[in-house]
């Protein structure tokens, strides 16, 4: 076994380190083979659900909807899950095989893709007894359990405290234990609730802001492949069904041949005889199993079966890694679309281009031409020059009436702040006097403060004697007692005295008391 595995150690954020057992290829291969068969286990021993974490058809988005809508989430962590689990807690599930192969010193080691599941299959009686427990206290929570991850859910304010100390007490009973420092409690009036990486709120889930922030970060990187499996966390999807042997045949789900199961067959390696019949819904004859009668034909059928499962699996991951692929194709068609091209536009004919055909002139009529030309010329740069130096005056007029006018505004304002601080300065002055004055007087003036309050015992009947025991002075109706605990007694003959403590603070107390008669025995 030792040749078959190597061990490696992880540090950690707090200091300490993480031991993993890493399989060999072939240990590795080997472990592999049980993982559906324990997948079916899973499933078939936790029905109602409460682990989330390895198990096919269940992930974190399953395990953070079942919180939606609570006011309260109390989180607690295993203290080192995997080492704890022993072989000895799952000897029920696991064959002799499973046993000695899936386990190291006795132990469920982490590294060992086994593990997970075996973990999880360790920990449902424990899951079972504390959904029990919490229910006999009357408390209305919602529990699941995503590997060493425990989540309760619930809307009565100051609840953790009891839940803590209940689930401590079993979780220690089964051999594990709480890692006190990792145990929160989060409020939905204080934001969004974050379960095992998802954002939980009262009608909704979604990603949180830290995966969107990776997401900005790996597109600005172009880190494309990081992107895909960011995005496809952020839809908050729930993973692929997985079906059971007992959804197998009672549903007959099988793409193919389907199996032809007759009455006389059942699966005795993973389902009981009344799980079967359960299964298939059917009469069944006990007294023609053929398990018993006919081996060869036994074999026949399990093996079809098991050849038939296997191939929907099969197809089932194929359709699966299908799926992701057009997925990632339609996210790589958003983040880079493909670029059309711009139509073509006609090129329009300008006139300035077009050459005008060419007239011959004479010498004297070019230079008449050319004079004429010029002249034209001359004036319109003229004309322009003129326009741009009006132009640019009126510009420079503008531009000084522009800081004329927001000069005197600027003034106006600060004459304005200083008319206010005056008008304030000047209210401020009589309230100034009057708290001085006040403050002298007080200063001054003795104030007595009254140390002394009444008390008034009301009893019935109105005649009882009334006692005060740990003070000197007899009570009359109104005492004057100071702030302080005190033994009151009331009494009469023939009815029952009561004796009761009662504390004075700095104001009136009144008490009303009845006397309970005393039944009198008749002497015969």
């Amino acid at each position: 076994m030792k040749k078959q595995y190597k061990i490696a150690k992880i540090p950690k954020g707090n200091g300490t380190f993480r031991t993993l057992y890493i399989p060999s290829k072939a240990y590795k291969e080997k472990l592999q083979t049980f993982l559906l068969d324990l997948q079916q286990k899973v499933h078939n021993a936790d029905e109602e659900q409460y682990a989330h974490g390895f198990i096919r058809g269940r992930n974190v988005v399953s395990n953070a909807k079942k919180h939606v809508g609570y006011s309260y989430t109390l989180s607690l962590d295993l203290k080192d899950f995997f080492d704890s689990v022993q072989a000895e807690m799952v000897s029920e599930y696991l064959t002799k095989e499973e046993l000695s192969l899936c386990f190291i010193d006795g132990i469920a080691r982490q590294g060992l893709p086994t593990s997970p599941i075996i973990a999880n299959l360790a920990f449902l009686k424990v899951d079972k007894e504390i959904v029990d427990a919490i229910a006999e206290v009357g408390a209305y929570t919602v529990y699941t359990r995503y590997a060493d991850d425990m989540i309760f859910s619930f809307k009565q304010e100051g609840l953790e405290v009891l839940l803590l100390e209940t689930v401590r007490g079993i979780v220690e009973k089964h051999g594990f234990s709480i890692n006190e420092y990792k145990s929160t409690l989060q409020k939905a009036k204080n934001g969004r609730r974050m379960i095992t990486g998802i954002s939980v709120g009262e009608r909704d889930i979604q990603a949180s802001r830290k995966v969107k922030r990776r997401i900005r970060a790996a597109l600005h990187q172009e880190k494309l492949q990081n992107v895909y499996g960011l995005l496809s966390w952020a839809d908050c999807r729930e993973p692929a069904a997985f079906y059971t042997d007992r959804d197998l045949l009672n549903k007959n789900i099988f793409y193919d041949e389907a199996l032809d199961l007759s009455n006389d067959f059942y699966l005795s390696d993973m389902l009981s005889f009344d799980a079967y019949v359960e299964a298939v819904e059917s009469d069944f004859d006990a007294d023609n199993l053929v398990h018993e009668h006919d081996n060869e034909k036994w074999t026949r059928q399990k093996e079809a079966f098991m050849a038939q499962r296997e191939a929907f699996y099969l197809k089932e991951r194929e359709k699966r890694t299908v799926e992701l692929k057009k997925r990632r194709e339609a996210i790589e068609i958003k983040l880079n679309p493909p670029k059309q091209e711009a139509p073509k536009k006609e090129e329009k004919r300008s006139t300035k281009n077009v050459k005008k055909p060419q007239v011959k002139l004479t010498e004297v009529e070019e230079e008449r031409v050319d004079v004429k030309e010029m002249i034209v010329d001359l004036e319109a740069l003229k004309e322009i020059e003129q326009e741009q130096v009006e132009h640019f005056q009126k510009e420079i007029k503008e531009r000084h009436h522009v800081k004329e006018e927001k000069r005197h505004h600027e003034e106006q304002e600060t004459e304005k702040k200083r008319n206010l601080n005056k008008i304030f300065t000047y209210s401020l002055l009589p309230i100034v006097i009057v708290i001085g004055l006040m403050s002298y007087y007080f200063a001054n003036t003795e104030v007595e403060i009254k140390t002394t309050y009444p008390l008034i015992v009301t009893p019935t009947p109105y005649d009882a004697r009334i006692q005060i025991l740990n003070i000197k002075p007899k009570y009359t109706m109104g005492i004057e007692l100071k702030p302080g605990k005190y033994d009151i007694r009331i009494s009469k003959r023939g009815y029952k005295s009561q004796r009761f403590w009662i504390t004075m603070e700095h104001q009136p107390v009144i008490v009303e008391r009845e006397l309970k008669k005393i039944k009198k025995r008749k002497i015969y």
